[in-house]
């Protein structure tokens, strides 16, 4: 008799929380701050009103999305859908499956946002709105604000790319420009991303959200030895070279680039450009 007295207990409260849980989803107001525009990347802070409210967000482009001119409704609407159609597609359907909505979905509390590969000198709109995660429905809470990306930053640095034996200068035309440059497996950058820009920019995100890219740029000749500084490269392999300006906290254009076929104690320059810019070789 006791323990089913605990039962019952247990059951009320496990009850009486869920409905506490359901019932704590309440509208409130959201605000977007701007932190930082780049030619193909932005910053910004979502504030709500209420730092347990559930929120989800999306960015859209004048030139590419049909429903930026949309209601803020509308759009909340269709970005929702989708939402379901993936969780229902891709996570219910899965076995023992404990990923909640709000887990993948949702975020909670003021929260930093960065945006990447943007459209230079375009116009975005960032669209912020409450969801209840448990009903999995709108609250017809909403915040929008528009953006404009600036123009791509082109710069007149230009790179003499040099090989002699199985040594690389990069030799940039101004000694005190800064730079970034990097040397990767050809192979990985054709299967993983397809062309160079995008592997390049992709590189470059990653040391600025670790924060350490102010490590990784150069000034003045560079000299690298490849059977020095690659351990891993062996005769026979293939290997891209990528460099470009670095300035206002953004890869600059052009990109120069060049291929190479490493032979021991010597290099075979077997592509002069790869598609984005002048490789100076």
């Amino acid at each position: 008799m006791k323990r089913l007295l605990l039962y019952i207990l247990a059951c009320i409260l496990l009850t009486a929380c869920y409905g506490i849980e359901k019932g704590s989803v309440k509208p409130t107001t959201f605000s977007v701050s701007i932190n930082e525009v780049h030619g193909t990347s932005t910053t910004f802070t979502i504030y709500p009103g209420d730092e347990n409210a559930w929120y989800a967000y999306t960015i859209l482009s004048e030139y590419v999305s049909s429903s930026f001119s949309m209601s803020e409704e509308e759009i909340a609407e269709n970005e929702l859908s989708y939402m379901l159609m993936s969780y229902n597609n891709y996570f219910v359907q899965q076995e023992n499956n404990t990923a909640r909505f709000s887990d993948i979905f949702c975020y909670q509390g003021t929260r930093d946002f960065t945006e990447r590969f943007l459209i230079p000198d375009s116009s975005y709109r960032i669209v912020v709105f409450q969801i209840d995660p448990y009903k999995k429905v709108l609250l017809n809470r909403f915040c929008s604000v528009e953006l404009k990306t600036k123009g791509t930053v082109y710069s007149d640095l230009s790179f003499d790319l040099s090989f002699s034996a199985d040594t690389l200068r990069i030799i940039p035309s101004e000694p005190d420009a800064t730079y970034f440059w990097d040397c990767e497996d050809t192979s990985n950058i054709l299967d993983d991303y397809g062309d160079v820009n995008y592997y390049f920019r992709s590189l470059i995100y990653l040391y600025q959200d670790y924060q350490f890219i102010g490590n990784l740029l150069h000034t003045g000749t560079l000299e690298w030895v490849f059977s020095r500084d690659d351990k891993s490269i062996k005769d026979g392999d293939r290997r891209t070279i990528m460099v470009a300006g670095y300035a206002d906290g953004e890869l600059n254009t052009p990109i120069t680039s060049v291929s190479i076929v490493y032979h021991k104690d010597s290099v075979e320059i077997i592509e002069d450009d790869y598609g984005n810019g002048n490789t100076g070789v």
